[in-house]
């Protein structure tokens, strides 16, 4: 950051101001890619952060004056404070904040909202003033009189009724639902398919806060149904097996892992809750919480493939709210990629987990806890930072590279410099090229690779593990720690002593 004297003496220069145009940046903010689920839990976390203990979502089916209202009893808002939190970047996402604050970029309430609705009004009344204040977004006249304006404009003022009868709180209203009624080809839904998305809804707000709803720090209700909480864990089943939380980052981190019961276990109604909204396949991965608030939903961040034979693993990390930039935490809340350091320790703690969720699978899983003694996991590329970048270099330590090394004693330095061509040579502009033109299918960028390849390669290794000393069990779970044959544990089973 440049020094107070620096920016001084660059307040000497010829500056024009450029502020952004009003239409065009709203444009921006509504392609940032919420859905309705996502936007609502934006809406919901303010609620929260405004110490509400209750929330009612509505949704009114009225053809193309349908509306939602998400209105809660929270502290409620001075016409100050409301006119500012409906300024886009309210808060410098640098800044600390409470602990009951579940936002970081001061953009919620706008993006979210604008995202699904042309009109946004917010109603608000603070306890001790007791007045009752509303100012509205309206986009279409932001675009033709291309100003920052909220206007204090209400559609219909039955919609202070709520909070006439209430000390405190917000009511948020979406009208003209342009992202939410119209299909892609601009064609009003139906009825049926509004309350469908309505479904959906309440199926992400239960997994969302459901650390909120069992604890009765929150009560959801849609449609004046209260919202049950959906426990991605299962952990008021006894055959649910549980791993020791381990801590990272000086107790910032906590990772604990959950291998979820055979079907076999549960009844046919649990077992079908408990594949979630995505299915199970789907929902398998680690689940990642800030506040308690769920940001990531069954997602192996990139570290192992999800495969139906691992599908009962799911694991818990709860991380500070000091590591969002580090975890590259999104404006949605719904993306986190974990630091670089932390990577190795993940993906060992999370083997161990997969390895007992495809015991499970395969009958063979017994109903306690386990826990591996590997203290790291083989990658074959590893990462080294110097003058404040970082560089890729194959990892000498891999089980197979060093079972190479050892067979090619007398060639040892020809293997040395063939490993550092590698390394001299590995094309990252082309890799990120093709990884950004492969955003949507992160997968579609890796080397063709078929399954009788890695057994080959499984099998190799599996019998110079057991030269070693290793006995057939442990040899096979050795395997599971060593990059790539932890995305293949399915293939164990065909290993040969």
């Amino acid at each position: 950051m440049l020094s107070k004297s620096e920016l001084e003496s660059l307040k000497r220069h010829k500056a024009e101001k450029v502020p952004p145009y009003p239409a065009s940046l709203i444009e921006t903010f509504r392609a940032i890619g919420y859905n309705l689920p996502s936007a609502l839990a934006d809406i919901v976390d303010n609620s929260i952060t405004a110490g509400a203990r209750n929330v009612w979502l509505d949704f009114k089916w009225a053809n193309k004056q349908s509306f939602i209202t998400i209105h809660d009893d929270g502290y409620g808002m001075t016409l100050e404070r409301l006119v500012e939190a409906l300024r886009p970047g309210t808060h410098n996402p640098l800044e600390d904040r409470k602990p009951e604050d579940l936002g970081r970029f001061g953009l919620g309430l706008k993006t979210a909202s604008f995202s699904q609705c042309r009109n946004l009004t917010v109603i608000s009344k603070e306890e001790k003033q007791k007045t009752i204040h509303y100012r509205s977004w309206v986009l279409d006249y932001v675009e033709y009189y291309n100003e920052w304006e909220v206007l204090e404009y209400l559609s219909d003022h039955s919609l202070l009724q709520r909070l006439k009868s209430q000390p405190a709180g917000t009511t948020v209203v979406w009208e003209n639902l342009d992202r939410v009624i119209y299909d892609q080809e601009n064609r009003l839904i139906s009825e049926t398919k509004f309350y469908e998305t309505v479904r959906e809804a309440e199926r992400h707000l239960a997994m969302v806060f459901h650390r909120f709803l069992e604890g009765r720090k929150l009560n959801l209700w849609i449609n004046d149904q209260a919202v049950t909480p959906w426990d991605p864990f299962l952990r008021n089943e006894e055959v649910t097996q549980s791993f020791p939380t381990e801590y990272f980052s000086d107790n910032q981190i906590k990772v604990t892992g959950y291998v979820l019961p055979h079907q076999e276990k549960l009844s046919v109604e649990v077992w079908r809750n408990a594949a979630g909204a995505e299915g199970w396949n789907a929902q398998q991965g680690f689940y990642i919480y800030r506040k308690d608030r769920m940001l990531v939903a069954g997602d192996w961040l990139q570290l192992f493939k999800k495969e139906e034979h691992t599908r009962l693993a799911r694991i818990m990390i709860d991380i500070d709210a000091d590591l969002d930039f580090a975890w590259q935490l999104d404006i949605r809340k719904s993306r986190a990629i974990p630091p670089r350091m932390f990577r190795d320790e993940l993906k060992r703690y999370a083997a161990g987990v997969r390895k007992v969720a495809v015991d499970v699978f395969r009958h063979r899983g017994q109903q306690k806890q386990r826990q591996s003694g590997r203290s790291h996991f083989d990658f074959v590329w590893t990462t080294i930072e110097e003058n404040g970048r970082a560089y890729f270099q194959i990892n000498r330590q891999h089980t197979l590279i060093k079972f190479l090394s050892e067979e090619l004693r007398s060639q040892k330095k020809e293997l040395e410099k063939l490993l550092r061509l590698l390394e001299i040579t590995l094309p990252i502009p082309s890799i990120i090229l093709n990884e950004s033109l492969n955003a949507d299918n992160p997968n579609s960028s890796a080397l063709p690779v078929s399954e009788s390849e890695i057994a080959t390669l499984m099998q190799t290794t599996y019998k110079r593990l057991l030269t070693q000393g290793y006995t057939p069990m442990k040899a096979k779970e050795e395997l599971y720690f060593i990059d790539p044959f932890s995305n293949y544990p399915h293939l164990l089973e065909t290993l040969i002593p």
